[in-house]
């Protein structure tokens, strides 16, 4: 479960911290291909990330992996539903 939290924060920072990094050392401004082509590595990298931590998450709750990266899709709403899907490998 650790590394599907793991992969979660990692998509984030990647997100985030990726965006603050672009937009700190290339203006905004310019329309250069080289922007357009960092933003979506961006969006993409953390698409993956997101995914593969939700699919982590719904497997070691003793889902398909497939599930979770279907909640994944939904966003924030997939999510809640992860959180409260009741753990099957307590069972």
């Amino acid at each position: 479960m650790k590394r599907a939290y793991l992969f979660i924060l990692a998509s984030f920072v990647w997100l985030i911290g990726g965006g603050i990094a672009i937009s700190a050392f290339l203006d905004p401004k310019d329309e250069s291909s080289l922007s357009d082509i960092l933003m979506w590595s961006l969006l993409i990298g953390f698409s993956i990330l997101f995914l593969i931590g939700t699919a982590l998450w719904s497997r070691a709750k003793g889902y398909h992996p497939i599930l979770g990266v279907i909640l994944g899709w939904v966003g924030p709403l997939g999510l809640l539903i992860l959180v409260f899907l009741p753990d099957k490998t307590r069972a």
